[in-house]
């Protein structure tokens, strides 16, 4: 195989390779996480953007402190939103790992 076709093949794995990890990064971006709310309000719902959707069982919601209420779910989006994110550095840092091997 000439040095040229060596080179070639090389530069062609690269685009693969690179093709693949971005196709897992926007496939990782496209994930949700839905997490409870602390007290069994609900759950919310975080994507790359930031919260969804906040799911409240209205039953529940009725008797509670709003204050309470309110910081419980800021909590829930926190944690998911942590979640997410240790859910696409895992997807990542796998997919980075596939090519080096």
């Amino acid at each position: 195989m000439s040095q040229f076709n060596r080179l070639y093949a090389l530069v062609q794995e690269i685009e693969a390779n690179t093709a693949r990890v971005e196709h897992t990064a926007e496939l990782a971006r496209q994930d949700v996480v839905h997490h409870p709310v602390p007290g069994g309000f609900g759950t919310v719902s975080v994507g790359a953007g930031g919260p969804v959707a906040v799911d409240l069982d209205r039953l529940l919601v009725r008797g509670a402190n709003g204050v309470a209420l309110g910081a419980a779910v800021a909590r829930a989006i926190v944690q998911a939103e942590a979640e997410l994110r240790r859910r696409y550095e895992e997807t990542t840092a796998a997919a980075r790992r596939d090519i080096t091997a």
